[in-house]
């Protein structure tokens, strides 16, 4: 079994090209995890980090109250692959039936929304240590956010290379 090291959602950036980013930071490490994602999750994550409520459901929140209404919930989001600088994810389900059992169902998902999802639910973020190894910048004990943000600034998604699972 692949391990999977606990995250949480340190906050967003804007990269050189204002491209918004997720930052990932490891719980129990120094390390942090950027994601670029497109502005729509972005603005939906950071409503959730922010607890802005809004007069009608975003598409996330319809999610959740679509599992809510079915004894669905979230247990996990897990950020599982990397190809080709592009991110995969997991989210875990756990599904309630008639005869009070529950059911465990795993769904593909675009790492943006599961991240939208997951800060929504508060279900706990993993990501696969193969996955933090090769995609994480180090965050130094010493280096504050501002320092962290722009060197994000000045990567691009290019930054992260090629690679192949």
């Amino acid at each position: 079994m692949r391990e999977l090291v606990p995250v949480s959602v340190k906050g967003l950036a804007l990269d050189s090209n204002d491209s918004p980013v997720v930052l990932l930071e490891e719980q129990d490490g120094d390390r942090v995890l950027p994601i670029w994602i497109g502005v729509f999750e972005a603005t939906s994550i950071q409503i959730a980090l922010d607890g802005v409520a809004v007069e009608r459901p975003l598409t996330h929140d319809l999610l959740l109250s679509l599992a809510e209404a079915t004894a669905t919930r979230v247990t996990e989001v897990a950020i599982v692959g990397l190809r080709d600088s592009t991110y995969f994810a997991k989210i875990t389900l756990s599904i309630g039936n008639a005869a009070g059992k529950e059911e465990l169902q795993v769904l593909d998902a675009r790492p943006s929304d599961a991240l939208a999802v997951a800060v929504r639910s508060g279900a706990p973020i993993l990501v696969a240590g193969e996955v933090l190894e090769r995609g994480h910048v180090r965050a130094e004990v010493d280096e504050n956010e501002d320092a962290i943000r722009k060197r994000l600034e000045d990567m691009g998604p290019d930054d992260l290379g090629k690679y192949t699972m």
